[in-house]
């Protein structure tokens, strides 16, 4: 059988023309491939072959087909980083919402080293798509605290002088996600579907990053009942909390945990540290890395053994690579550490700090020093604290250290007892129970005011801040417009909430092969087969027959199918689980196997003879199909309306201009009136 060549690749393979409609394909998606040997031989003017870059395997791509813009991030706001042309595709990393996907340039035609994002309009795909949205857990989110409840804030970050936001509980074991945009006095619940305490649950408890007013990161720490781990669940959102993207979870394990915060450093790249405290003065590290935008998390040490001496107070990154670590080695007398990494989080080096100049013999008078609150402010700008307890009894002695070189050289001044917050590097708080203020790195520090609690605060600039504060059980939200020289209370309450959306797509029946499974292309064992369907591969199903087929969404390119043509089929009795809605599955006449049908996709007439003086017969509209028997000259075709969806004992003729074809066989018969 001989068939038309059209390109080879630089390894030696073949594309040709395999003769099958192709609506949606686009370049050299259109082409089949061989691989030239025993079999095969050319013929023609075949010399010389035009040299193409094949799309690789196992990539989901998208094709375009037009001209559109990829932006920098799922907003139209965002930058335009290239505009796609005609025949240009490139690699689908994520589908983050019903309108928004990620793409890799680095992948396909345009070899450009960045990430950008193609509204869903112009997605065109083709390969292995079908895992592209990330599941969200199965039960449904908790309740969405209601207009005029009191909630306990128990975070806040505040971006501006009104906009921020929190954590915060009504039920104390049940942490909501919180939005305000008047300072503070009412929020807006945007939480995402994270299911409640439910049976065997304790409590879920949140940890939050938020980088502006649209760009949230959020982890979910799941306690169970008599159980040693927890469950870590991951969530973002890019427009305020009104669609969220689930990203995974792991269990860690609930040994005295060590709460530790999560930080992004920008919409992008982000870290969690959890730490274990295991006995005999040992703590057990697990560093979790997002470079997607909390769509996925790494365990940087999840095959490394990282049990050690020293406890973490903190961490810090400048970028994605560069950052510190902040420890307190009680096992290790006489020396003060910070731990430094150049790799993201992978591997960290423990860099020994100086004594203080102000007391350069502390580390003798101290019976344990050690470092916290860093701020990095760049690889070589950053900042941290020292705190030594004396022997004596006599309190301890604190100190900050700043460096200019990446820490080869280190500055240290005397310092209030309290937790380092540093808006730049020459501007900042002590804050603690006293609090203090330094306009000059850190070098002076001025007294502000004392307070008769602990805080968790949240300052937007030097005069405007906001803290939680807590005193034994007690706790409330409180706010400066002085540096702190004077706090008043605020009484948080809530508005109309947002029940956000979320690429899980939660409540679509879900179709899970346990084992070996086939699909057909039509829901018959007489039909062709259409692929194995992988193992543990998460489907979404559509529709069923009568006797018990179940048609799915193959999540392949098929610009030119329609209706029950655009599913793919798996048999009654194979090694299937289904779970969610799938009680309300529609049933559907599936299209029978061996016959040519037409898909009309607007609508059509069916005239009596092949002349459009005749009498219309009857009139096909969207997702309406009908038989094909075969063509009359170039410009119709005989239909049956008894095979299809309407069951009509009717012969007619069709404009060949309105045929859209799904047939087995492509070569039509010629037939006569």
């Amino acid at each position: 059988m001989p068939v038309y060549v059209f390109a080879q690749s630089e390894n030696g393979w073949i594309g040709f023309d395999p003769g099958i409609p192709q609506a949606a394909n686009v370049g050299p998606f259109r082409l089949r491939w061989v691989e030239m040997g025993e079999g095969y031989s050319l013929q023609g003017a075949c010399d010389p072959l035009p040299i193409v870059e094949a799309p690789p395997p196992d990539v989901c791509f998208t094709m375009a087909m037009t001209e559109f813009p990829v932006y920098a991030t799922s907003s139209q706001d965002s930058d335009i980083l290239t505009m796609m042309q005609s025949e240009d595709y490139v690699a689908v990393i994520a589908q983050s919402s019903p309108d928004w996907f990620e793409v890799d340039l680095s992948i396909g035609s345009l070899g450009v080293p960045e990430t950008g994002w193609v509204e869903s309009q112009w997605i065109n795909l083709n390969g292995p798509c079908q895992s592209l949205l990330i599941q969200g857990p199965e039960e449904p989110g908790m309740t969405l605290l209601s207009e005029g409840e009191e909630p306990i804030i128990s975070y806040i970050h505040m971006l501006t002088p009104l906009q921020g936001w929190a954590i915060g509980y009504v039920d104390e074991d049940e942490d909501h996600v919180l939005y305000t945009e008047d300072g503070g006095k009412s929020w807006v619940d945007v939480s995402p579907p994270e299911p409640g305490v439910s049976e065997g649950q304790l409590k879920v408890k949140a940890l939050g990053s938020f980088l502006d007013a649209q760009i949230a990161r959020i982890a979910y720490r799941v306690y169970f009942q008599d159980s040693p781990f927890y469950f870590l669940r991951f969530w973002t959102t890019d427009d305020g909390g009104v669609s969220w993207t689930y990203g995974g979870e792991t269990t860690v394990l609930d040994i005295n945990e060590l709460d530790q915060p999560l930080k992004f450093i920008d919409s992008s790249h982000g870290w969690l540290l959890h730490e274990s405290f295991v006995g005999a003065g040992h703590h057990r590290y697990e560093f979790f890395q997002s470079q997607d935008g909390g769509k996925s998390y790494d365990n940087l040490h999840e095959t490394q053994d990282t049990s050690s001496t020293c406890h973490s107070t903190d961490f810090a990154f400048s970028d994605a690579s560069f950052g510190w670590m902040t420890l307190h080695c009680p096992f290790l007398p006489g020396a003060v550490y910070v731990a430094t990494t150049y790799d993201g989080g992978i591997s960290w080096e423990s860099l020994t700090l100086p004594p203080p100049t102000p007391n350069p013999d502390i580390f003798r008078e101290s019976s344990s020093c050690w470092t916290e609150s860093p701020h990095l402010f760049s690889q070589e700008t950053g900042a941290l604290s020292m705190v030594c307890v004396l022997e004596d009894g006599q309190g301890s002695e604190n100190f900050v250290l700043l460096t200019d070189d990446g820490g080869l050289t280190w500055e240290s001044h005397q310092a209030p007892e309290g937790k380092l917050l540093l808006l730049e590097p020459a501007k900042g708080w002590i804050l603690g129970r006293d609090i203090h203020w330094s306009d000059n790195g850190g070098r002076d520090w001025d007294y502000v005011k004392s307070v008769s609690w602990d805080g968790q605060f949240s300052f937007v600039n030097d005069l405007e801040g906001w803290a939680v504060a807590r005193s034994e059980d007690e706790i409330a939200l409180v706010i400066t417009r002085d540096g702190g020289q004077s706090w008043a209370l605020i009484e948080p309450s809530t508005n109309e909430p947002i029940r956000a959306e979320t690429s899980g797509e939660i409540g679509y029946c879900k179709l899970v092969a346990v084992g070996p499974v086939t699909a057909y292309r039509r829901p018959s064992f007489a039909a062709t087969e259409f692929a194995e369907v992988p193992v543990d591969i998460i489907l979404e199903a559509l529709a069923q027959t009568s006797d018990g087929w179940i048609g799915f969404d193959p999540a392949t390119a098929q610009a030119a199918n329609i209706g029950v043509f655009r599913l793919r089929w798996v048999p009654p009795g194979s090694a299937l689980e289904m779970s969610e809605d799938c009680a309300s599955l529609p049933i559907v006449e599936g299209p029978k196997p061996g016959i040519c049908f037409t898909m009309p996709m607007s609508e059509t007439p069916i005239y009596s003879s092949p002349d459009t003086s005749t009498e219309v017969v009857a009139t096909l509209v969207l997702e309406d199909y009908v038989e094909v028997e075969g063509r009359y000259g170039s410009d119709w075709v005989r239909v049956d309306l008894s095979e299809g969806n309407l069951a009509m004992p009717i012969m007619g003729w069709m404009e060949s201009f309105h045929l859209n074809l799904n047939c087995p066989n492509m070569d039509l018969p010629e037939v006569s009136p």
